[in-house]
Order: structure tokens, then C-alpha cells, then sequence
């Protein structure tokens, strides 16, 4: 969001001595805040100066105190856009990855053309991540001979060190410090137990189809939590966007609650409670900057989830695992296609703007509720598809607000 002009007077008379004065008749003046580089030309108007802006870890919209108006311009100066540092790996569409906070601009102009291999990174996000939950519910559903827990934790037990090598042959620093230890045990505590668990344990019973779409809800729990520990209340459209959202959430949990009873009511629950963990997970991890290589950080993170879900499942007593070959099969697949898919994760964010990234949250929970129905002969009902487009709807509202707001220095 670009200050207001009345609120942000620019002085242009300290370009006096940079160019002669133009003539400019108030009938075709146009506005140039907004406008692209190369309509400014066109219009023969100058440059638009450089505008700090900055937004806060929790990514709530807000706009940097305005220049003082009799402070001379400063020279236009490309001020580099560095990789993001951290980022919560949600093991495709499961979650949701936890873009860098302050809703920048990503490693490409938005302005400009996107670059191919970054569009190819994006198309392996919007297929890998949409298939998640298709392989958890393969892995885990009756007969599968998997208990959820051992399922969950030896797969992350096989995807860090996995994470960890591509991050040596990419010559990535596997440091990871002191404080960023605390941070990487809390968020992965929350994202792969409270969210990746549950949803997991609640496969067992409900369809894959089902969970994606209640976890794609995910983005709208984290701008209430956001809200909650700023102590702000959201603006008219982001209020607007959230309560779409959780009416999309309701149109989805309500008719499986009048039908649902024992262990399928619990699912329904679970999944519920699932992305407000996983949400949690994501502002922490957000607002406490991890200052190691991201792959380096997912990779100690999902170790430390791995160990925990094993001492879970020896607690609560599962069965010692005996997979049938296709639960193979889903366990494989989230452990290798999950972990490149994490690597397309930070190089698409390398590459592209965080907004045109993010909009895999808009495809991923559409893609697996259409694999599910179509591999899986999951039922899709009018209220499925009526929930999804509510849910949907209202992500994207959430993100408009997070990231639609113009390139920001970050």
C-alpha cells in the first residue's frame, strides 16, 4: 500500500537543479502513484521516488511512517531483495509453508515477466503438494498396515536427512545456532505433531478429499491468531475475508457432524483443530526469524518431529508396522516427492513474487479433493463444493490483504 498523498507530500523542489520545469495541463494529469515504470515515461512524467515501506513479522497490513515533507529525496538506489531465510515446510499442501513474513516481493519484480524456471518450480508445488494428501490417506487407511504415529515418524525419520543432503550437494550452510534451536523445536512441534499429526491420525477415517480442503483453511486461522496476539482488529475486508472462509469451513464440517459418531466424529475434530496448531507453528517460526538456510532448518525440523512421533507411538501403544506394498508406496512418495517438492518451495520464493507463490493455497486443496475423487472415489457433494469455493474465496481475501499490496522492502 502506497502512504496517501495528502498524507505524504513529496517535494519535488529538490530536483530543481536536476532537469528544466515541464508544463503539465490538469485535463490529462495522471496519477503516477501505482503506475509502472514505463507509463510514467510515456506520460513524460519523472520517476516516481523511492518509498521506504516495511511490514511488521506478523504481516498485518500496515505502512511505514511517511518522509518528512521537507526532507530532500534521496537518489534512486536498487536496494537488493535478499532469498528468504526461513520457511516452515509443510510437506506439500499438508500445512501450509510459511512464507517469508512482510508479504514482499519474492525474488522477481512483480512488474516484470516471470521467469520460467520459476514457473516450473510453481507447477511442481501445484502438483506435488495437491497429491499429499492422497499418499497420506494410501499410507494410513484400514488395511494399510501402517499406524499413523510410526507412519508419520519414520517418514520424517527418512525426509530430514534426505532435506539435509540436497542442502549439502546445493552447498547450503547447515548451521544452525543457539537461539534458531528453540525456534525449530517449538514450530516443529506445533506444525508436525499438532498439524501434521492430526490430520494424519484423522486420515485413518476421513477422506483425503475432506482433510485438504478443511487444512486449506489454514491461511484464515493464522490472521486470527495474528490478530489475537497483536491485539488489533482486522480491517473491514480482511474481517470480511475471514468470516467467508469460516463459513466455507462450516458448509464443509456441519453435514459430516449430523452423520459422524465415534472415531469418525473425532476426525472431524482433528481436523479442525489441525490448522489452528499448524497456524500457530507458522506465525512462531514467522516472528522468531530463523537465521539458518532454509533447507537446513526443515531438515532439523522434521527430525525432531520424527522423534517425537516415535516416542508417541510407543506411548499410546501402536502395533509394530507391517505395511502392505502400495502404504510403501504412500510413505515413499511423501518422503522423496514431499522433500523436492520443499526445495521447488524456496526456489520458487527465489525466483517469483511471494504473492504468485502463495496461490498454490488457492490450488492445492481444489487439486487433492479432484485427485481423491478421481484415484480414490471420494465423494464430492453440492456442500463440498460449495464449502471449497467459500474456503477458497476466502484465502484468497486473506492473502489480497498479506500480499497484494505493491513490492515491499523487506
Amino acid at each position: 500500500m502506497l502512504p496517501d498523498r495528502a498524507c505524504c507530500p513529496t517535494d519535488y523542489s529538490a530536483r530543481s537543479n536536476a532537469a528544466p520545469a515541464r508544463t503539465y495541463y490538469p485535463l490529462v494529469t495522471p496519477v503516477r502513484h501505482g503506475l509502472p515504470t514505463g507509463l510514467q515515461t510515456a506520460t513524460g512524467l519523472p520517476p516516481e521516488p523511492p518509498v521506504s515501506r516495511s511490514m511488521p513479522a506478523s504481516a498485518a497490513v500496515s505502512v511505514a511512517p511517511a518522509l518528512a515533507p521537507s526532507a530532500p529525496l534521496a537518489p534512486a538506489v536498487p536496494v537488493p531483495v535478499p532469498a528468504p531465510t526461513s520457511a516452515s515446510f509443510g510437506s506439500g499442501g499438508e500445512g501450509s509453508s510459511s512464507p517469508p513474513q512482510g508479504g514482499g516481493t519474492g525474488g522477481a519484480d512483480s512488474g516484470s515477466s516471470l521467469p520460467l524456471g520459476g514457473v516450473a518450480h510453481l507447477a511442481v508445488l501445484y502438483v506435488a503438494w495437491s497429491t499429499t494428501y492422497l499418499a497420506i490417506r494410501v499410507a494410513v487407511r484400514a488395511g494399510s498396515g501402517f499406524p499413523p504415529f510410526y507412519m508419520s515418524g519414520t517418514r520424517l525419520l527418512a525426509a530430514g536427512p534426505f532435506l539435509l543432503l540436497i542442502a549439502i550437494v546445493l552447498r547450503r550452510s547447515l548451521r544452525v545456532s543457539r537461539r534458531d534451536w528453540g525456534t525449530i523445536v517449538g514450530a516443529g512441534l506445533l506444525l508436525w505433531i499438532g498439524g501434521n499429526g492430526l490430520v494424519t491420525w484423522a486420515e485413518q477415517f476421513a477422506e483425503s478429499a475432506y482433510a485438504a480442503l478443511l487444512i486449506g483453511a489454514m491461511p484464515i486461522w493464522t490472521s486470527v491468531i495474528e490478530a489475537v496476539l497483536d491485539r488489533t482488529w482486522p480491517s473491514p475486508r480482511l474481517a470480511l475475508a475471514q468470516a467467508i472462509g469460516f463459513a466455507g469451513v462450516a458448509v464443509l464440517t456441519i453435514p459430516e457432524l449430523r452423520v459422524a459418531e465415534g472415531s469418525d466424529l473425532l476426525a472431524v475434530f482433528a481436523l479442525l483443530v489441525a490448522p489452528i496448531s499448524w497456524g500457530a507453528g507458522a506465525v512462531l517460526q514467522g516472528r522468531r526469524k530463523i537465521e539458518a538456510a532454509p533447507l537446513a532448518s526443515a531438515g532439523f525440523q522434521q527430525l525432531v518431529g520424527g522423534f517425537a512421533f516415535i516416542l508417541i507411538a510407543l506411548a499410546v501403544g501402536e502395533p509394530a508396522p507391517d505395511p502392505t506394498p502400495v502404504a510403501w508406496g504412500g510413505w515413499a512418495y511423501l518422503v522423496f516427492v514431499g522433500g523436492l517438492a520443499f526445495v521447488s518451495f524456496t526456489e520458487a520464493l527465489r525466483l517469483l513474487p511471494t504473492r504468485i507463490v502463495m496461490t498454490y493455497a488457492y490450488v492445492n486443496p481444489v487439486g487433492a479433493a479432484l485427485l481423491g475423487w478421481w484415484l480414490l472415489d471420494e465423494r464430492i457433494t453440492w456442500w463440498t463444493v460449495a464449502g471449497a469455493a467459500l474456503v477458497v474465496a476466502g484465502v484468497a481475501g486473506v492473502f489480497r490483504e498479506r500480499y497484494a499490496k505493491g513490492p515491499v522492502k523487506r
